[in-house]
């Protein structure tokens, strides 16, 4: 079991010298004070004069920056944010290592990192696919433009030659197309109205 201490400055004078503490404090997800509150590992790192965090996961319980110790030793801000959330740290003798800490800490953030690239590159992969998919429905959607329009300008053109055959043989003029006017509809009626069967 590890021994707990209390001695903030104590464990001031750690985290100046460049160590890392381990610690827990108390927390509510209320302020019902008839409850009693939750513990939480943190860890205890300063980072510069009036720059001290503690917290874990990126949750903060209890940090302290340089505007919170304008007129007051920043000893005794530490000290009295740690009465607050009843700190109690693993003493230096059983805590690691600053460089050791660091080093593990620095591990885990790779092995983060690691499994995010490894997401992205899985979802790039997966967006070329769809994008190479999509590309080859469109290949098909185009070709069957291009084929529809020529048999399209194929039937209009045998339906032009059909129409001008029928208004040669009866001797009637079919007019030209326009909007208001449909040679193919006039030679069906020339036909249809002729006494040739």
């Amino acid at each position: 079991m590890y021994q707990f201490s209390t001695d903030y400055e104590d464990l001031f004078r750690l985290l100046c010298s460049g160590e890392i503490a381990v610690g827990f404090v108390d927390y509510r997800f209320d302020h019902n004070t008839e409850n009693p509150p939750m513990r939480d590992v943190v860890k205890i790192e300063r980072h510069g004069p009036g720059q001290i965090f503690i917290g874990a996961r990126g949750v903060a319980y209890g940090s302290i920056n340089p505007f919170m110790c304008k007129g007051q030793e920043e000893v005794a801000v530490f000290a009295g944010i740690c009465s607050t959330i009843n700190l109690a740290w693993v003493p230096a003798q059983v805590t690691h290592d600053a460089s050791t800490h660091r080093e593990m800490v620095l591990h885990e953030e790779i092995a983060v990192l690691q499994d995010r690239v490894a997401e992205l590159q899985s979802a790039h992969v997966s967006a070329l696919n769809d994008l190479a998919s999509c590309q080859a429905v469109n290949r098909e959607i185009d070709r069957q433009f291009d084929e529809t329009l020529t048999q399209r300008e194929a039937y209009h053109k045998w339906a032009d030659k059909l129409a001008d055959a029928i208004a040669t043989h009866l001797e009637e003029d079919i007019g030209e197309h326009s909007s208001a006017n449909n040679p193919w509809a006039n030679a069906l009626e020339f036909i249809g109205n002729s006494r040739c069967r």
